[in-house]
């Protein structure tokens, strides 16, 4: 049976609206390969921030102490030679991931321990407690060291807490500041109630204050 004239008319159409139909699918999809192309490198419109906690976290010393110590241990007790009458910024807390948030939360305790007696060698101190690692205390610490008898002088109103994601921070003023005998504590207990309002969320990962070298020979 030869098809009719209407019948190739009717192939016609539906052949030259299937080539359309192909014609506008590949032109869309070379469209949304170039958008897709020109939108590779911004960021999704919401995506979850990840807490990176270092996995060189360890107990050090008695595990059956009280309030056992946990610290990183690369980084701990850290080393640094200084220089006469140069301004350091001391930063010690949780090095967590940078594009986190803070892994100690705003319900806690934190102190940093200052020594002021002159010495070739001080160690800055700093210890957190908080629940999430109780009855555990987090620990950081790093050593300064000098050929000379140096002691240490702290910058006025440089106190502060920060996360390491670079996002905000809360100044600690002189009402956190103790001083006793060769040691300056620079110290907080749950930061709630200082936070500038109701239904805001505040986590940091380091304690930071500046200290000034002075040579004493």
């Amino acid at each position: 049976m030869k098809p009719t004239n209407e019948s190739n008319r009717s192939n016609n159409r539906n052949f030259s609206h299937t080539k359309r139909t192909a014609v506008n699918y590949r032109q869309g999809q070379s469209a949304m390969a170039r958008l897709l192309q020109a939108n590779a490198g911004s960021k999704p419109v919401i995506e979850e921030v990840p807490l990176g906690i270092p996995r060189t976290l360890r107990l050090i010393g008695d595990p059956n102490d009280q309030m056992p110590l946990l610290a990183d241990i690369v980084q701990y007790g850290k080393r640094f030679k200084v220089d006469k009458d140069k301004i350091y910024t001391v930063r010690l807390g949780i090095h967590s991931d940078p594009n986190g948030y803070g892994a100690i939360p705003a319900n806690s305790v934190g102190i940093l321990a200052i020594p002021m007696e002159p010495a070739k060698e001080i160690q800055i101190t700093a210890l957190f407690s908080f629940e999430k690692i109780y009855p555990a205390i987090f620990g950081d610490s790093v050593i300064l060291t000098s050929n000379h008898m140096m002691h240490l002088e702290y910058v006025h109103n440089s106190a502060r807490l920060e996360p390491n994601n670079g996002l905000g921070g809360l100044n600690l003023g002189e009402d956190h500041i103790i001083r006793e005998r060769d040691l300056l504590f620079i110290c907080h207990m749950n930061l709630e109630n200082e936070l500038p309002q109701p239904n805001t969320t505040f986590t940091y990962d380091y304690i930071t204050a500046q200290v000034k070298v002075q040579f004493d020979e």
